[in-house]
């Protein structure tokens, strides 16, 4: 090969790979990033009941949770058919005017595709549980990879997500530690 075939063929070979970093950064910055809030129910009020509704200390989280976020134009609130993450949810989503979607709890897939395919370029609150939010982190691609404990009820997950791309897992704590 001489000279000039091996010039052209580095030219070609660069530019292949600079085109395809602008794609990658285009893509994994820029397009359909989504803001994605989970946060686990707050205390419930029985650990015997199936559906038990929120503990006094409960409220007193929930409405903590509405300060705290309270200033984030969330676009939807998303609870599962359990009292304890409706009334988690419900002091925010009155006072933003939002009505919760519910979800199965036991299909974190569609919840992930709903928001992926439905809510590019908004922001999301999911209130879910200990055995749904590690999955949901994990579906976002969002790292490092948690676990939430059964006396867990005071982190904030954060993720800032195109669903394309890994990305940092903020993890912030509210209320009254347990």
């Amino acid at each position: 090969m001489n000279r000039k075939n091996l010039t052209v063929s580095w030219i070609i070979t660069v530019t292949i790979i600079v085109v395809a970093l602008v794609y990658v950064y285009f893509f994994c910055n820029v397009i359909s990033e989504h803001t994605i809030v989970i946060v686990r129910h707050a205390e419930k009020e029985s650990l015997t009941s199936p559906n038990p509704h929120l503990s006094a200390e409960g409220q007193i989280r929930a409405q903590e949770l509405k300060r705290v976020l309270a200033d984030i134009p969330f676009d939807a609130i998303f609870v599962t058919e359990y009292y304890r993450t409706h009334e988690t949810a419900d002091p925010l989503a009155n006072y933003l005017g939002i009505v919760p979607i519910e979800f199965p709890a036991n299909n974190t897939a569609d919840l992930y595709n709903e928001v992926k395919n439905n809510y590019r370029n908004k922001k999301v609150l999911i209130v879910g549980h200990s055995n749904t939010i590690p999955a949901l982190i994990g579906m976002f691609q969002a790292e490092p990879v948690i676990q939430v404990s059964e006396n867990e009820y005071d982190n904030i997950f954060v993720i800032k997500s195109n669903i394309n791309c890994t990305s940092p897992l903020l993890i912030m704590k509210y209320g009254e530690p347990n």
